[in-house]
């Protein structure tokens, strides 16, 4: 929800769909809660006040590897007409994936979509929006901005 909050989304009755893709060995999240990708979140949903939100886990297979995987997922949600709205985190530390999500979102018509990229720190250029993960992490897990001291 706070990465939707961060992304543009309001209060409304939104249709979300999370998409979540991970290494086929790989059987949860770490540090999250529910974590298993079978069993706690595939097929999953919950409504708020943001709207619906369906989840769904997708194992990348050996027929293609994980970073043409995620370009190609990532191109065909911005590439429905009725998508308005797209919050990506990719992993930042794959230089290949960012630059080649980078060059492909600068071929798409922002003015019709919302395209906001999530990194733990800033990164150079592209045709979209970007917000700190940081924040959002922070905020979900309840820690408030005075509680981090600065060295």
């Amino acid at each position: 929800m706070c990465i939707a909050l961060d992304g543009g989304l309001r209060n409304n009755d939104n249709n979300v769909q999370v998409v979540i893709i991970h290494g086929k060995n790989k059987t949860k999240m770490e540090n999250f809660a529910p974590a298993n990708f079978d069993n706690e979140l595939n097929g999953k949903a919950f409504k708020d006040n943001l709207g619906e939100f369906v989840i769904g886990t997708y194992a990348v297979e050996n027929l293609v590897n994980a970073t043409d995987f995620y370009l190609d997922v990532v191109q065909t949600v911005c590439a429905q007409p009725e998508v308005k709205r797209v919050m990506i985190v990719p992993n930042a530390e794959n230089a290949e994936l960012y630059e080649t999500l980078r060059r492909q979102m600068h071929h798409l018509d922002d003015d019709n979509k919302r395209i906001t990229i999530f990194a733990m720190q800033p990164l150079p250029g592209g045709n979209f929006r970007q917000e700190i993960l940081g924040y959002s992490l922070m905020n979900a897990l309840g820690i408030k901005s005075e509680e981090i001291k600065t060295q």
